[in-house]
């Protein structure tokens, strides 16, 4: 493990919440002179920070990266208000704007490969409202029917044509599966419980969606298929001859570009909450790379 440093001028702080295809960019955010700023690091340049958008209080994060980390997404302070940003080299920051009708709020939360498609959630005249933005124009995304108007948008496959977050629903909180063919589809809950699920990220390809959700048992991670639906991660790897019987897997937050490794937390036999990495083979077998599990860091 190698650490990052930080943005000079403060008390050590930083977060890094995005890493490039090859693992050579990573960007978060640090606290610099100006205040909390937006990084990109890499080996040869170390920390730098990416300023903030002009007219409004100086407070930026870089939330994601495209594969070649040349283009990073997240937030910064404009005079118009929180506004979801895009950063080039020879653009710098760039504002994306945020959707029409609502309060001004936007924030970038994903990126395609390419870098030409941002996801994230803005303000529109219906409210909170997942949008897609191309260099052509920033599209609302909808939600699902049934309750209060709200849909967020967590991350992309790698061509920007499918978009995984979570919305309001006639059942509760539901994580969604967007394209521009089907519109916005719900993905269900597991059984029991308060009905509350969410996705956070896709893979590759838009088959594996992974995120969280809530059965009898409360909180769980999830994996999701067009094929297989939602299905329990510990279940999944239980029924693969895994002991775990004294771990509860509560959130899966990433999903590798092949759909067949995930990370998340969890809390371990100590009950703990504890990071967690489960790869899943072709085509049935699944196996845990662990110490137990393998950890990859505890939260005490």
């Amino acid at each position: 493990m190698v650490g990052l440093g930080d943005l000079p001028g403060r008390s050590l702080s930083s977060i890094a919440y995005g890493v490039s295809a090859d693992g050579s960019v990573v960007v978060g955010e640090g606290y610099s002179d100006s205040g909390l700023e937006a990084f990109r690091w890499t080996a040869a340049g170390g920390m730098l920070g990416l300023g903030d958008l002009d007219g409004g209080d100086f407070r930026s994060y870089a939330k994601n990266v495209s594969a070649d980390g040349s283009v990073i997404v997240g937030s910064g302070g404009s005079a118009s208000g929180t506004e979801a940003f895009r950063w080039t080299a020879e653009n710098g920051l760039s504002g994306i704007g945020d959707l029409d009708g609502g309060s001004f709020y936007s924030y970038a939360a994903g990126v395609s490969s390419d870098g030409s498609v941002v996801v994230g959630t803005g303000t529109s005249s219906n409210g909170t409202e997942a949008f897609r933005w191309t260099s052509d124009d920033m599209s609302p995304l909808g939600d699902l029917i049934g309750s209060t108007f709200v849909s967020r948008a967590y991350s992309t496959s790698a061509d920007g044509s499918v978009i995984v977050g979570n919305s309001n629903s006639d059942s509760g909180i539901e994580a969604y599966r967007w394209t521009n063919e089907s519109g916005m589809i719900g993905l269900g809950d597991l059984d029991g419980g308060q009905f509350s699920s969410c996705a956070y990220d896709v893979s590759a390809d838009g088959s594996v969606i992974v995120g969280q959700c809530t059965s009898d048992l409360g909180q769980q991670a999830f994996y999701w298929t067009q094929t297989g639906g939602m299905k329990s991660i510990k279940e999944m790897l239980t029924n693969a001859g895994i002991d775990l019987t004294h771990w509860k897997l509560n959130c899966a937050y990433g999903v590798s570009a092949d759909g067949r490794t995930i990370v998340g937390y969890g809390t371990n036999h100590q009950n703990r909450t504890e990071a967690w990495i489960a790869t899943i083979p072709e085509p049935a077998t699944v196996a845990l790379l662990s110490l137990g599990f393998l950890f990859l860091k505890k939260i005490k």
